[in-house]
Formats: C-alpha cells, structure tokens, sequence
C-alpha cells in the first residue's frame, strides 16, 4: 500500500515497472562505465540519476475526503461524428486530444470524427481541477464510461436494424458489423439516423466518475553533466527519460510531458529562484532578473523510453504522467554534478557562484 495527498489517500500498487526503468536507464546512459568519464581537468562530466513517482488523482480505495470526480456527455451525431462534452481542463498537455483518442476507440471511429467540446461546469458535468496527475485516468475513465453508455444505445439500434442481438455486434471503422459476418452492417451514422427517424432518440451517453485508487506513474532520469571548473557553469549535455505510465493512450503526449518536466527540472535544479528583500518583497520580478532556461540551455540529446505496463483500473490501462515527469529532474541533476565534482549541493539553485565557491573550499 502506498499513500499520495495526505495520509487518507490510499493505493494498493497494481503496476509498478520501475526495476525496468532502472535497468532500461542504466544501459541507455552507460551507467557501468560512468566513472570512465572525464573528472578532472577544465571541463569535468558526471553522470547521476534519480527516480520519481506521483499518484493519477486524489482518490484511495477509502474515502479520501477530496473532491475528485469527472464528468462527460457524448453524442452520436447523423454523419458518425461524435460530440464530446468536458469540463477538463487542457493546460497545454494534450488532454483533450487524448480523451478524444478515448472515444474514438471505444466507438469505433476516427479520432478526426471525435468533436471536442472545451466546456465549463455549467453546461457540463462536474471536473475537478487539473491537479494530481488526473486528467487521463479520471477525465480519461469518465469519457470511456460516457462513450460506453452511449455505445449501449448505438448496439441496441443497430440491432433491431440488422435484427440481430446487440451482443452479436462489434464497431470498427464508423460502421456496426455482426461478429463472423463481416458482409452485414450498418454505417454509425445510418443508426444515428433512423434512430431520430424513428423516434427511437438520440444516441447519448453521460458519466460521473470518482476512479477506485490513483495508481501511482513512475519515472527514472539519467542525466549528464558538463562543469566548468573555471566560471561553474553547469551544462546538461544529456537526458535519458522513462516513465511507467500504463498503457499511454498518446505516446506523443508522453513524450511531450517528459520533455516539458525535463526542461522545468534543469531550471529549477540551475536557475530559478525567488528572491525577497527584509521587508518580505519579491525582488526579482521580472524575467530579466528571474532566470527561466532557455532553448539554449536544453540539452540537445534527450532519449525517452516507456515502460510495457497496463493498470486495470485506468482507461484501456492507462495511468498519469504530469508531475512526475518533473520530480526527479532536479535530484538527478544535482547527483550528476556531484559525479563530476566530489561536491554534493543541499541548496537549490545550483548556481555557477555556488559551484565555485565549493570547488575552492574543496581546493
């Protein structure tokens, strides 16, 4: 068992791949022969790593006292489009795209036919805020049970137009087919029609879903350095990234996220910082004087690999990713710089001045 947003958040861990993303890490970076790496002279490199997790939402196997739902309404339209109403919250990540890709699959057409309706909760159910890593498996899982609701309608219609029970039938590429006579079906949007045709309804589908657990997302990064021992600059040459995220209902938005936490990591482990005079004011408040990484300082060779994993309790076995694609970077980072250096940093950011000052009181 294994707790997450407070001590009445409770997982039992059904999936857990982190042996191999340790071991996958290790061989992509060369971690056997990382002490053959150069550490001495001008420029020193280090190699160091770190590992993460993060819960896929607030909810436990209890009641965890946090308000975790989500919601969905789906409609099957006359030209086998789908609309898809959510109050998720894509901050950028992709999440729409995904929960898209979620309907889609469990109607059996295109993720093109799959009409994304960013809503608000007055026109649409109920979504917690973008937190804990939740969008796919609590966002994601309310879709899938709204397009399976929906998918119950579409079969029980389909059936009385190819006289046949709706057990008997499967959807694939926007039509209704019975299962060992490819030649006889119907097209999604035929069903859609003579359902409003004949005043059977419309093919809908609702949800609101509290997931069982959150099913914790793990995360390895390997990173390696480049310090110069003469101005203390610290340079990440390169990144390895892997993550056990279930099955990934949008690699792409995977990789996406590992990429972004990377980036976010390396300015929090180097750069970033705040900082206040006596009084308690921000003294740093703009981007001239608080330092953001730059494309410049993003490590041209970044390798990302998932883990094979699959969490019964997700959406087609899908888990999160958010934060736990930043959790580790910074530690990895600064291990990697102790590698290189003998010196190990307790104080974030690792500045060149810090860097120095501690080369010279090794010296």
């Amino acid at each position: 068992m294994v707790l997450a947003q407070g001590p009445k958040v409770k997982h039992y861990i059904e999936s857990c791949e982190v042996e191999y993303l340790l071991r996958k890490g290790a061989e992509i970076i060369g971690w056997a022969g990382r002490d053959g790496v150069k550490r001495a002279g001008k420029i020193r490199r280090g190699i160091g790593m770190a590992r993460g997790w993060h819960a896929s939402s607030c909810s436990g196997f209890e009641p965890s006292g946090i308000a975790d739902t989500g919601g969905a309404f789906i409609k099957v339209n006359d030209d086998s489009t789908v609309s898809l109403v959510t109050a998720l919250a894509d901050a950028g990540q992709g999440e729409l795209t995904a929960l898209a890709q979620i309907a889609a699959e469990t109607l059996g057409v295109g993720v093109d036919d799959v009409i994304v309706s960013d809503a608000d909760t007055d026109n649409a159910p109920y979504d917690a805020v973008t937190h804990a890593s939740r969008g796919i498996y609590v966002g994601g899982g309310a879709v899938k049970l709204a397009a399976e609701d929906a998918k119950k309608s579409l079969l029980d219609w389909a059936g009385k137009i190819l006289e046949a029970s709706p057990e008997d039938l499967e959807l694939k590429d926007r039509r209704v087919f019975v299962k060992g006579a490819p030649s006889k079906s119907v097209s999604i949007a035929q069903v859609a029609a003579s359902a409003r045709i004949n005043n059977w309804g419309t093919i809908v589908g609702k949800s609101s879903y509290a997931a069982s657990g959150f099913a914790p997302h793990f995360t390895v990064k390997f990173i390696e350095v480049e310090v110069n021992t003469e101005t203390g600059q610290v340079r990440v040459v390169r990144a390895i990234c892997g993550a056990d995220v279930g099955q990934p209902i949008s690699p792409m938005g995977v990789e996406g996220q590992l990429h972004g936490g990377l980036a976010q990591g390396i300015g929090f482990a180097l750069m970033e910082n705040v900082s206040f005079d006596d009084s308690g004011n921000t003294t740093n408040t703009d981007f001239l004087n608080y330092k953001l990484l730059t494309a410049m300082e993003v490590p041209e060779k970044v390798e990302v690999f998932l883990a094979p994993s699959r969490e019964s309790t997700g959406p087609f076995g899908a888990k999160g990713i958010g934060e736990s694609a930043l959790n580790d970077v910074a530690t990895a980072v600064v291990n990697a710089i102790a590698h290189a250096t003998g010196v190990r940093f307790k104080e974030l950011p690792v500045t060149a001045e810090k860097v120095l000052k501690a080369l010279r009181e090794r010296a």
